[in-house]
């Protein structure tokens, strides 16, 4: 595996390079809280993943209704106007965005 030196049970050791603002910023975190460097990057790296998943897991979801032909869009001014009409008190909410 690249970038993998040495394997343990369900770990593996990676060596990286980071900028050193970011270095000393973990260094500080894991002073002030006890913790580790490597759980700190552990955390951080796992929480960046997840939210690069569900963008990336979100944009394949958006392109294939995007391709489906059956699947309907509606304007901004379209989903407004369906608001107002199924919810009045709404009108004052969006009136910046209601024709005259």
């Amino acid at each position: 595996m690249r970038g993998a030196t040495t394997e343990v049970p369900n770990k593996v050791q990676v060596n990286l390079r980071m900028p050193k603002d970011i270095s000393d910023r973990v260094d500080r975190l894991a002073e002030e809280t006890g913790r580790t460097k490597s759980s700190i990057i552990n955390e951080a790296v796992a929480a960046q993943l997840g939210e690069m998943e569900a963008i990336r897991s979100a944009a394949r979801i958006a392109e294939q209704r995007f391709r489906d032909e059956k699947t309907k869009y509606y304007s901004q001014e379209e989903v407004i106007a369906r608001i107002v009409e199924k919810h009045p008190e709404a009108r004052e909410l969006f009136k910046a965005y209601l024709p005259d």
